[in-house]
């Protein structure tokens, strides 16, 4: 992932908490572990959730200087995936699903000329795309719908940055961490912004700045997996953080709740 032109950025998420210096927290995944999660064009964090269905950001997908999807997920494209394990592979995309009301919050932010970067605090910042290819090294993930509540243990993980937002460093690992739901009454924002209404959208995980044993999800990380830790069921998806200082290092991850698209992804996903 990339550095951040603002203190909150639509491009997120997910890292891990570990013993290590150079991670903002996090640990790399064993081989075992998490197999479903791929990294998606050497940019975002996905996972496998269908035969040929995989899970990721809307922002990942979506321009924010235009509202259309990037030319990469178009359909015909080819997507390169790789894994923590060793295996890679690339697929032709055959047709992909930005969440729509994603979509539309994004254009209705660039007709009235204000940033795009919050957009998913409006909206559901989650998308699937389909492939026309089998890819049997990558394992199907189960989804569980049922809602996220605070106080829930959630794995987060992802190819994010491990430093900070700031300093990006090499993206060559996925790395996992265990988060602790947290009531959206707890959000701290650098420019003090009210998030209440994006409850029906998103939960909320402790980052290291609000927990020394947490993890910040940073650029790289975006469209991971949040697994339910009971059951490594994935029940969410990394979209954005929230900062309480320059840092570059998040008090807050925030991640897509499943629960509330159901429906829509259930129609899609093959």
């Amino acid at each position: 992932m990339k550095t951040l032109a603002s203190f909150i950025q639509i491009f997120l998420l997910s890292a891990s908490a570990s013993a290590s210096p150079l991670l903002i927290g996090g640990e790399p995944a064993k081989e075992e572990e998490y197999r479903s999660s791929v990294f998606i064009n050497q940019s975002c964090t996905g996972s496998k959730i269908g035969a040929r269905t995989f899970l990721f950001a809307a922002h990942c997908m979506i321009n924010g200087s235009s509202g259309e999807l990037n030319k990469p997920f178009r359909s015909g494209a080819k997507v390169n995936l790789q894994s923590h394990y060793g295996a890679k592979t690339s697929l032709t995309i055959e047709k992909a699903f930005p969440h729509p009301t994603y979509v539309a919050e994004i254009k209705r932010r660039l007709q009235l000329r204000v940033a795009t970067t919050a957009g998913a605090f409006a909206s559901f910042d989650v998308a699937l795309f389909t492939v026309t290819q089998d890819s049997p090294e990558f394992p199907v993930a189960n989804i569980e719908y049922d809602e996220v509540v605070v106080g829930e243990e959630v794995v987060i993980g992802g190819w994010g940055c491990e430093v900070s937002t700031h300093n990006a460093t090499p993206v060559n690992r996925y790395k996992i961490a265990t988060s602790l739901v947290i009531n959206s009454d707890q959000l701290t924002d650098y420019y003090k912004r009210d998030f209440s209404q994006a409850n029906v959208f998103n939960f909320y995980s402790e980052g290291i700045k609000a927990n020394a044993s947490a993890a910040s999800i940073c650029p790289g990380d975006s469209g991971g997996a949040a697994y339910r830790k009971n059951s490594q069921a994935v029940v969410g998806v990394n979209s954005q953080y929230l900062f309480s200082d320059n840092s570059g290092i998040s008090t807050v991850n925030t991640h897509t709740r499943l629960s509330a698209v159901a429906e829509w992804a259930q129609e899609i996903i093959k």
